[in-house]
């Protein structure tokens, strides 16, 4: 429950005092004293629907009821908000626990998710986090811009918390709100979190935990406000111990991010590739060599070393990943030349260097050695066949996807939204499809794990091309082309009245009526539809992984989302 939704209740209770008091003393303003009643009031009332008990012993049994109930379940973290909020519903359905303990139940099944997994993670990679509200009103501490400086004066338990969780490794951080623990989140400077905090703190930084699959333990203050808070402090220290002897660091993406780019210099091609000769080879291993995400290598290299628990970069895996890299370049060649494309990278377009049948056969070559990569990688044969049937398979996709485009521009009018989801995947997921496939096929997975990526890629495909609308019309301020698949172009049809459509179906006039067209597209609602459609297919991404197991492959897969689409 959010305290927005008691701000009505609240001010009708005020106004129906006002006017009780209008009718009975004549007054036109309600007394101050009377509207602070009420708002005390209505605090409490607020302060109870985000319900946890206070009873010590019901919230250890609650504890004990939802570990007995996840024992029998087969769960593996992360897990999205709406999956916790599908398994709470149930352990409150068969438990019979009031519904006003939702969102502290949604944290104690993180946080037990979890506990097998942070207990792997070294101490010097976990960050802990208090909050300010917990400390005396005698605290000595002194503030900075972090947060509290803590004196360790011993009017609270605090210092003592931090002095040990300092003893064991981990960074301690005493600040309010959500702002630090974002930050730390988003630049990857921890492995794992563990905090107390208020409901509606965690409620807020949850998104940014999922969309890092950080593994998370929340400590809930049983009694919250701006001082005198309250934590079970039996489970802090529970929670701060937690400890294998086996430990294990997450894949960081952006040190293999760094190291694939160093791949990819001129000179790091031709150690790996052979000096080129003649013409086409300059001019392919030039192209491949220009900057961009490289998002697609990345993922190879990155769920080989998830399913290998490898993090050596052996001379397979760089052609793979190079191979990959290989198949994008071409794709994005050939795509400018049929899109009448003028740039690239920020740079003119290599089929406008060099012309269209020359950038025909370079992007032609950028294929053919992609699989010749793939064929002397040095792995098992029966492997390479199946490497090969994913990429022949993806490229088909690809030009099936591109066929569909192509043919539409004809018609000369707006593609129905469903249409255009089904062109972003076709023409998308299939290169992030055969990037983590082939990543998977390295590492010996097996064909259930393969199918999971596929139909993660398929989600991951569409709510990319989905952001690429928005980042592009939204921010960019790119114009729109009636003959390329726009999302926005086709809800501001489906959304048009006829004098619109009569615009729309009228390119060669929009630089006239720039003003009219821009007052269509920009409606803030298409914006809106976009982005829910960008969230529906993230969730959907979400969902293709429930069935998956493997808890770091998973957990990888989480911030694959976060990083190339939710951040």
């Amino acid at each position: 429950m959010q305290r927005g939704s008691f701000l009505n209740p609240a001010l009708a209770a005020i106004i129906s005092l006002e006017k009780k008091y209008q009718k009975k003393a004549g007054l036109t303003v309600l007394p101050r004293n009377t509207i602070f009643s009420v708002l005390e009031l209505m605090d409490k009332k607020i302060h109870q629907l985000w319900f946890i008990p206070e009873n010590k012993e019901e919230r250890d049994q609650i504890l004990q009821k939802v570990r007995q109930y996840l024992s029998e379940k087969k769960l593996f973290p992360p897990l999205s908000l709406k999956e916790l909020e599908s398994q709470t519903n149930i352990f409150l359905s068969q438990t019979s626990l009031p519904e006003a303990y939702k969102n502290w139940i949604i944290v104690l099944i993180n946080n037990e998710l979890w506990r097998d997994t942070i207990s792997s993670i070294p101490y010097r990679r976990r960050i802990f986090f208090l909050p300010q509200c917990m400390r005396a009103n005698q605290c000595k501490g002194e503030f900075d811009e972090m947060g509290l400086l803590c004196a360790e004066c011993g009017h609270c338990v605090m210092g003592e918390i931090q002095a040990k969780a300092e003893e064991l490794g981990y960074a301690v951080l005493i600040a309010e709100g959500t702002t630090f623990v974002t930050s730390f989140l988003t630049k990857g400077k921890c492995d794992a979190v563990i905090g107390v905090s208020c409901l509606e703190t965690l409620q807020r930084a949850f998104p940014y935990m999922v969309s890092q699959a950080t593994p998370g333990i929340a400590i809930p203050l049983y009694k919250d406000g701006c001082k005198d808070t309250k934590a079970d402090i039996d489970w802090v220290w529970d929670a701060l111990y937690l400890k294998k002897s086996q430990e294990k660091e997450a894949i960081s993406l952006d040190k293999i991010q760094k190291e694939l780019n160093s791949w990819f210099l001129l000179d790091g091609l031709i150690n790996l590739l052979g000096r080129p000769s003649r013409e086409a080879e300059k001019i392919a291993l030039a192209w491949l060599s220009k900057s961009g995400k490289r998002w697609r290598p990345l993922l190879s290299i990155a769920v080989f070393h998830t399913l290998s628990y490898k993090k050596e970069y052996p001379t397979f895996l760089k052609k793979i990943a190079i191979a990959v890299e290989c198949f994008h370049k071409a794709s994005l060649i050939h795509d400018d030349i049929e899109d009448e494309e003028e740039y690239r990278y920020e740079e003119i377009a290599l089929h406008k260097q060099y012309g269209i049948p020359i950038a025909l056969n370079v992007g032609d070559y950028l294929i053919g050695l992609g699989y010749k990569l793939l064929s002397s990688c040095g792995l098992e044969p029966e492997k390479i066949l199946r490497m090969f049937q994913v990429a022949s398979q993806s490229h088909l996709a690809l030009c099936l996807g591109q066929g569909e485009e192509l043919s539409w521009r004809k018609k000369n009018l707006p593609l129905p939204v469903l249409e255009v989801i089904s062109i972003f995947q076709e023409k998308t997921a299939p290169a992030f499809s055969v990037a983590l496939i082939l990543g998977a096929l390295a590492a010996n997975a097996g064909e259930n794990i393969c199918q999971v990526l596929e139909k993660y890629s398929e989600s991951l495909g569409i709510a990319y091309q989905i952001q690429d609308d928005i980042h592009d019309f939204v921010q960019e301020k790119k114009h729109l082309s009636l003959y390329r698949p726009s999302l926005f172009l086709s809800i501001a049809w489906e959304k048009a009245s006829e004098e619109s459509k009569s615009l729309l179906l009228s390119p060669e006039s929009w630089s006239e009526n720039e003003e009219k067209i821009q007052e269509i597209l920009g409606n803030k609602e298409i914006e809106k539809m976009a982005k829910n459609l960008k969230e529906e297919y993230i969730e959907k991404a979400y969902q293709s992984l429930c069935s998956l197991e493997n808890i770091e492959l998973k957990q990888l897969l989480y911030r694959v989302l976060g990083k190339i689409i939710m951040n």
